[in-house]
């Protein structure tokens, strides 16, 4: 049986190696928020709070971190938050005595997964999520991060399409299918009417509210969206998930074709290769199927163009068990050595043990 860590009042703590300058905290994302702590030799990450969408789970946020603090005898010099300038967390952060440090959402992810496994870097770091704010002010998820000692680089990423109408995409998939579509050069409406479909193309090609996005968890909404296995996101990850369970019905081992070029993984001839078997009416289990398989061989040939042994999975979309495990699978097969979840959740859930060890790190390079 596993004990999974950061769910009641006495919470176990993560062992790091060596003592702390001063104590720090970390306020989490807004999406399944938790809190962080670190001081002394050890990190402490907290109870699930929740989505901080309305006051009374905001007020839950900073009575958690009162309580912590108190319950620790602490007083944080200093608080990690994410980069997002419109995250609520980031915000309450602000109005904390103590000096902010800024966390990118995806380096998070990269540097929870290290501490779940108890490694150290150097690693390759595969974090794939929905929506996480990157460093040019575009959408990230989509991102393949080289991790050191001193911090990151950007590898390789998904090649960037719109979303028309921004958050509102998110809740209809239908508009990142078009998005998709309107990047390739294809033209297909999807219900939309006549008004809505000169609607979408216009703010397209002015760029009015169309945000680029290099999202994994924006391409499963769209596959699943073209394929007709869903349209809906009423809940997260809806889509993705009707996706998985489609393609788990399949046996295929084939995959779609794809692009390296620079640091851009290229979706175009994957896209068309699937609306090619869409036309030809070959099973959506199939091609469901077909598409997960494709994203494992986009690891495995970025792992091999960057030359990193330890290959780190994490972001929300590694909750996909198809995923995780071919992906693994691949991986090992290859001669890499992959590195996953056990206690800290993958998706937003484990940012505040990312955003803590940022900080921890920072506070070490200050030290030198």
């Amino acid at each position: 049986m596993v004990l999974r860590r950061g769910r009641g009042y006495s919470p176990l703590p993560y062992a790091i190696g060596h003592e702390i300058a001063s104590p720090l905290l970390s306020v989490g994302a807004d999406m399944k928020n938790t809190v962080a702590l670190a001081f002394g030799d050890k990190v402490i990450l907290g109870p699930h709070i929740g989505d901080l969408q309305t006051p009374q789970s905001c007020e839950g946020h900073d009575k958690m971190i009162d309580t912590l603090c108190k319950l620790y005898k602490i007083e944080p010099d200093v608080i990690a938050c994410d980069k997002h300038p419109d995250y609520r967390s980031g915000q309450m952060a602000q109005a904390r005595p103590g000096s902010i440090a800024l966390v990118q959402h995806h380096y998070a992810h990269a540097l929870a997964c290290l501490l779940d496994n108890d490694i150290e870097a150097p690693a390759l770091a595969v974090v794939w999520d929905g929506t996480g704010y990157g460093d040019d002010g575009t959408i990230w998820g989509g991102e393949l991060l080289k991790i050191t000692d001193e911090g990151y680089v950007r590898a390789f990423h998904f090649r960037q399409f719109p979303l028309p109408g921004g958050a509102a995409a998110v809740k209809v998939p239908q508009r990142t299918a078009y998005g998709l579509l309107y990047q390739a050069g294809l033209n297909r409406r999807f219900g939309f009417s006549d008004k809505d479909d000169a609607l979408l193309r216009e703010a397209l090609a002015r760029g009015i509210n169309c945000p680029l996005t290099s999202s994994v968890g924006r391409l499963f909404d769209a596959v699943a969206v073209l394929t007709g296995i869903s349209a809906d996101n009423s809940f997260e990850g809806e889509a993705a998930m009707a996706l998985e369970f489609c393609a788990m019905r399949s046996e295929s081992r084939q995959s779609y074709d794809f692009t390296l070029q620079d640091d851009i993984i290229d979706w175009q001839k994957m896209l068309r290769q699937i609306i090619d078997n869409i036309d030809a009416k070959v099973p959506v289990c199939d091609i469901a199927r077909k598409f997960h398989n494709t994203l494992s061989t986009i690891i495995v040939d970025v792992a091999r163009a960057v030359g990193e042994k330890r290959v780190l999975l994490t972001g929300g979309c590694f909750q996909n068990k198809l995923l995780l495990e071919n992906a693994i699978a691949a991986l090992k097969e290859a001669g890499f050595y992959p590195c996953w979840h056990h206690h800290i959740p993958p998706g937003d859930g484990g940012i505040a043990a990312g955003q803590i060890m940022a900080a921890i790190r920072q506070q070490k390079k200050e030290d030198k």
